[in-house]
């Protein structure tokens, strides 16, 4: 499912939170001639996905004025459920500070499902268990 073909998605640090299927994905965009960058969430049974450009309406909208910016897509992590989803995208939404910071394009942070646990939510957890400082290190 992630073959980076015909896609403008970078996978060099794509983790695998789980070895079973893919249902969602959490990515990073980063403008590489200022370095700001919004971080959020993709489930994978869209079929656009792969032209996918992120959901933020100031990201989409700096592109469209600056149609001749690059900008870096990255996918940090897949993951097997929505609710899996949706809290990695809440973890690295909090790893990286991002609605505290001024390079960022997130202004809020919120889950769009209740996070409860499930063998997901277990999985990124025990990903992100080997330290901050290295997870951190892998995705910065």
């Amino acid at each position: 499912m992630f073959v980076n073909t015909e896609s403008h998605w970078d996978l060099s640090r794509l983790v695998r939170a789980d070895a079973g299927e893919v249902r969602g994905f959490v990515y990073r965009i980063t403008s590489e001639k200022t370095g700001r960058f919004y971080i959020g969430s993709k489930l994978t049974s869209v079929k656009n996905w792969p032209s996918y450009t992120g959901s933020s309406r100031s990201l989409n909208q700096h592109m469209k004025e600056h149609p001749g910016d690059k900008h870096r897509f990255e996918v940090l992590v897949t993951l097997a459920d929505k609710t899996a989803t949706a809290y990695a995208e809440c973890a690295f939404q909090f790893l990286f500070n991002a609605i505290h910071r001024e390079d960022c394009w997130n202004q809020a942070i919120k889950s769009p499902t209740w996070l409860k646990p499930t063998k997901g939510t277990r999985i990124f957890a025990h990903v992100l268990g080997g330290g901050l400082h290295s997870a951190m290190e892998k995705w910065t």
